[in-house]
């Protein structure tokens, strides 16, 4: 099984902290956030994962290899430019099969191997992972009617919102619509698959999802990860933890 990890921005949402380091390397509980996404994949039964790097590359590819010490093939494509989400994917010689594709900033517990096969079983050449999202008001919404007579006040309302985990199942024919060196994000990219007439389909994840881009989302996942570790990652190796990395 075959994933795509994009870990080549810059984290500037989480500056300082990744003026120092990449926000890959960015450690939640001591074990860096793109540590725990790879051990997951491995966990899930992946095998082959290619990270796609701009940003303080050196660093990323000096503290993973190889990738053999977590159980996995690792390898790098390097962007001379920003590319987005999904402008990488072109510069990626060998992606012949079904790929997972997500982002490096994400604590999720999402079962990336159910994820895979239910993308198999649709035959869609496209699965979006959703996340149902409270979004809270920070004031007073009115309602009013169309003669402009207020008929409602709701003080700093919440509602749910269907949005994108950032975790995506994708088809090689997918990747017809992307042009090489071409700076392509996911909403476009989705777009144009679907004014292709090619069937994308979507499934949303109840469980835990946490973004870490930003400082207060870095937080609320440190200490979410610090008491739910088994719960994200499921099986942990003491040797695996204690291994001497080959770098």
């Amino acid at each position: 099984m075959r994933a795509v990890i994009m870990a080549g921005g810059k984290g500037m949402r989480l500056r300082p902290y990744t003026k120092v380091i990449p926000k890959p390397l960015i450690p939640l509980n001591e074990i860096p956030i793109l540590e725990i996404i790879l051990r997951q994949l491995q966990y899930h039964g992946f095998t082959h994962v290619t990270l796609t790097l701009n940003y303080k590359a050196r660093l990323i590819q000096s503290y993973f290899g190889d990738g053999k010490w977590l159980g996995l093939s690792l390898d790098y494509t390097i962007e001379d430019k920003e590319l987005s989400t999904i402008g990488p994917l072109a510069l990626i010689n060998n992606l012949n099969e079904p790929f997972l594709l997500m982002n490096a900033d994400i604590l999720t517990d999402i079962d990336f191997g159910k994820f895979y096969k239910d993308h198999l079983k649709s035959k869609a050449v496209g699965t979006v992972m959703l996340y149902q999202y409270g979004l809270n008001v920070d004031f007073g919404v009115i309602e009013r009617d169309s003669e402009g007579d207020i008929v409602n006040y709701v003080e700093k309302p919440s509602q749910n919102v269907l949005i994108s985990s950032g975790i995506y199942m994708l088809n090689p024919e997918s990747l017809n619509c992307i042009k090489k060196g071409e700076k392509l994000g996911a909403p476009e990219f989705l777009q144009r698959l679907i004014n292709s007439n090619k069937r994308v389909k979507s499934n949303i994840h109840e469980g835990v999802w946490m973004d870490i881009g930003t400082k207060k989302g870095l937080d609320e996942a440190e200490e979410f990860f610090q008491k739910n570790r088994k719960k994200i990652l499921k099986t942990e190796s003491e040797d695996l933890m204690e291994k001497e990395r080959v770098v």
